[in-house]
């Protein structure tokens, strides 16, 4: 949520070495952000751009089936069949998907004589994503926004700074998972600058910070974010400690945002298990050792960050979320 002091050109996509499973893996990353295993929407039709091999496969284990295995005309009324398409998997490409209600319910090579159909030829098929950086509220009127997201092939999102007035975010079909407003000192970052309409929640003592995890709680939050900015007034380690053990006690996740290596190692000593941004600076090893089997969320492009500091993260065991900021990019 820094922006850099002038603008940079997009930063080059992230390469990973062929032998690495791409990242996140999409279970995963249900999970980090709160959501079921199955998403609402698993599938829609994009633009004709190719996706590169394997990176958003549905998995390769799954045959290719005659449709007329496991669809009867009973059940011809209800299941959407998208044909035609390209389907960005790695296993046996199928020319039809059949959209069971909410679920993908077969592949097939071509749909049953006389079922519903979408004509998707000349497109791609690829799974809705997960942005698990978002600012709605930000990004302009949270209903409008929502609705442009599902329309955009994005299925979920993590909302990690939202007015506490405006909790529970709830924008269907769009799934919202959110945080609330960041914690922070008085004083502290974002409640200067970008967050001055109530995206920042001021702490001042332990007490404070363990009931507003309890209020935020209460008003369907899954994750708390703390924030960490040298540039403005730290949260006392105290007060840090108490919002991230409150949120455990709750079952919350604890986010974090920590640019420099000093603001990451804060997060880690108080407790987070999250950073929502890569960090800007290259990690010493211990930092890297301390942040393996823990959760980064990308935010590459919001700060021309260099790709080789995520890649670093991930070799050194760190899970990966992808995510954009959405709302906050050109901000500080």
């Amino acid at each position: 949520m820094h922006a850099p002091a002038s603008p940079r050109p997009p930063s080059p996509p992230l390469q990973r070495p062929p032998d690495r499973a791409a990242i996140p893996q999409r279970d995963a990353a249900r999970r980090f952000a709160g959501l079921p295993r199955q998403p609402a929407s698993c599938a829609r039709p994009a633009g004709p751009a190719p996706v590169p091999r394997g990176a958003a496969s549905s998995g390769s284990a799954h045959r290719l089936r005659r449709a007329s295995d496991e669809h009867t005309p009973a059940n011809l009324g209800r299941v959407l069949w998208i044909v035609g398409a390209r389907l960005a998997d790695p296993g046996p490409q199928a020319t039809a998907l059949g959209i069971d209600g909410t679920k993908i319910g077969a592949r097939a090579a071509r749909a049953p004589r006389g079922a519903n159909t979408i004509d998707a030829r000349g497109l791609t098929l690829v799974p809705a994503l997960i942005d698990a950086h978002v600012h709605l509220s930000v990004a302009g009127e949270p209903a409008s926004v929502a609705r442009a997201q599902v329309k955009g092939g994005v299925a979920a999102v993590l909302d990690l700074g939202a007015p506490e007035r405006t909790l529970p975010l709830d924008h269907p079909p769009l799934r919202v998972r959110f945080s609330g407003p960041l914690m922070t000192a008085p004083g502290g970052y974002p409640t200067r600058s970008w967050g001055k309409n109530g995206e920042g929640l001021e702490l001042a003592t332990a007490a404070d910070a363990r009931a507003a995890v309890l209020r935020l709680s209460q008003r369907g939050a899954r994750f708390i974010k703390l924030a960490f900015d040298p540039r403005f007034p730290l949260l006392g380690p105290e007060v840090a400690r108490a919002a991230a053990e409150e949120a455990r006690h709750l079952g919350l996740r604890v986010a974090a945002h920590a640019l420099e290596t000093e603001s990451v190692r804060l997060a880690l000593d108080a407790g987070a298990d999250v950073l929502a941004h890569t960090p800007r600076d290259p990690l010493p090893r211990d930092l890297l050792g301390r942040l393996q089997g823990k959760w980064v969320i990308s935010t590459l492009r919001a700060f021309a960050v260099d790709p080789a500091r995520l890649r670093a993260l991930a070799d050194a065991g760190t899970r990966i979320a992808y995510g954009t900021d959405l709302g906050n990019e050109n901000t500080a």
